[in-house]
C-alpha cells in the first residue's frame, strides 16, 4: 500500500481547527508555547522531542517554546498495528482544550508523519510564521580529522634478572656475663649451722644462664661427750637457670668434700669424705644501678650420699637426707 500525503486541504483544516483560540494572540508579539511531547509503544523509532522542536523552530525561524508559557501544545505518537498516528492538542492556561487534530499515516518508518507533526505544530502556534518562505539551511560539511598515525612497533625489553642478594648472615649469639656473690648460712650439711660465702659466674643469653658457683661452709661444731665433732664443706656445682623479670628458677649439680675431724678425744681423726648433691635453687635479683643488682636466694639439697661421724666405733652424727642454704650478696651483669 503506497504511503499516505497529507493534502493541502486537510493542513487547511487542520489549521482552523487548532487556532481557534489564535485569534486572541496578540499581533505584535510572537506566540510562544509549552510543548509536551510522548512517543507509545511502537513509535519508538519516531523522532525524540528534541529534534521535534528543532523541525518546529525550523519553519517558524524562531524558537517558539517556553515551559512557562500560558498555553500548552500536547503531541502523542502512537502505532497501533501498521499505522502510525499523532494527536495534537491544544490547551489554554486553564488547561481547557481549545483544539485537536489527529494525523495518521502507514508509512513503515516515521518521516512522512514526523514532518507533518512540525508543521501542524509551527501551524499551530504562529499560521503566519509557518506558511512564510524559509531561507534554506546551510549544509555543514564535518571535516573528518586525518587519521591517527600508525602506532610504533613495540619496543622490546629485555629483562635481565638481577642476582638475588647473597642470604643474610646468620644471627649472632649474644652472650653477656654475670658474676655474684655473698654470704649465705647453711643447715644440714654440717653438724650445726654454719656460715659461709659463695661465688657464681656464668653466661647468659636472654632469659637463659648457665653458671659455675663455688661455696664454703666454715666449720660448725657439735659437743659429744667430752669433745667435739667439727666439720665444713667445700662444694662447686653447675647451675643452670630460667630468668623471668626478677625471678630466677636454678637446678644445681654439685660435687664437693665434706671435712670432719674430732676434738677432746682419746683418739681424734681427720678425714674428707666426698660430696655429690643435686637440687634447685630460687633466686630474686633487684636492679641497683647500672650493672650492680641486689641479690637474694635460697637452695634445697640433696645428698646422693651420707656422711656418718663416729667416736669410739658409736655413730655421733648422720647427714640428713636434706640440706640447704640461704643468702644474699651483690651481683654484677655485663651486657
Amino acid at each position: 500500500m503506497a504511503k499516505r500525503s497529507f493534502p493541502t486541504a486537510m493542513l487547511g483544516a487542520l489549521v482552523l481547527g487548532l487556532l481557534g483560540v489564535e485569534g486572541r494572540a496578540s499581533a505584535g508579539e510572537p506566540s510562544r508555547v509549552k510543548l509536551v511531547y510522548a512517543r507509545g509503544a511502537g513509535a519508538e523509532k519516531c523522532p525524540d522531542e528534541e529534534t521535534l522542536r528543532n523541525g518546529v523552530s525550523g519553519r517558524l525561524g524562531r524558537d517558539p517554546f517556553d515551559d512557562h508559557a500560558e498555553r500548552t501544545v500536547i503531541a502523542r505518537v502512537s502505532r497501533a498495528r501498521r499505522t502510525l498516528r499523532t494527536r495534537i492538542e491544544v490547551r489554554d492556561a486553564s488547561g481547557e482544550l481549545a483544539g485537536e487534530r489527529e494525523l495518521s499515516s502507514q508509512g513503515k518508518d516515521c518521516a512522512e508523519l514526523a514532518a507533518a507533526t512540525e508543521l501542524a505544530i509551527a501551524i499551530a502556534i504562529d499560521p503566519l510564521g509557518a506558511m512564510e518562505p524559509k531561507p534554506p539551511r546551510p549544509i555543514v560539511i564535518k571535516e573528518e580529522p586525518p587519521p591517527a598515525p600508525p602506532p610504533p612497533p613495540p619496543r622490546v625489553e629485555v629483562l635481565v634478572a638481577a642476582p638475588a642478594p647473597p642470604p643474610p648472615p646468620p644471627p649472632r649469639l649474644h652472650l653477656s656475663i654475670y658474676a655474684n656473690g655473698g654470704a649465705i648460712v647453711a643447715f644440714g650439711a654440717e653438724p650445726d649451722l654454719s656460715q659461709g660465702g659463695r661465688v657464681l659466674v656464668g653466661v647468659r643469653h636472654d632469659a637463659v644462664s648457665i653458671g659455675v658457683d663455688a661455696r664454703m661452709d666454715a666449720a660448725a661444731s657439735q659437743a659429744v661427750g667430752p669433745g667435739s665433732i667439727r666439720a665444713s664443706l667445700v662444694l662447686g656445682s653447675v647451675v643452670p637457670c630460667v630468668h623471668h623479670r626478677v625471678f630466677a628458677g636454678c637446678a644445681i649439680l654439685g660435687v664437693g668434700a665434706l671435712r670432719s675431724e674430732g676434738r677432746s678425744f682419746e683418739e681424734s681423726r681427720t678425714s674428707s669424705t666426698p660430696v655429690f648433691v643435686t637440687g634447685g635453687r630460687v633466686a630474686l635479683e633487684i636492679p641497683l644501678h647500672g650493672v650492680l643488682s641486689l641479690n637474694f636466694h635460697g637452695d634445697v639439697l640433696v645428698p646422693l650420699s651420707q656422711t656418718v661421724a663416729q667416736v669410739n666405733q658409736s655413730e655421733v652424727w648422720r647427714s640428713p637426707s636434706v640440706s640447704g642454704a640461704v643468702g644474699f650478696g651483690l651481683g654484677v651483669h655485663i651486657p
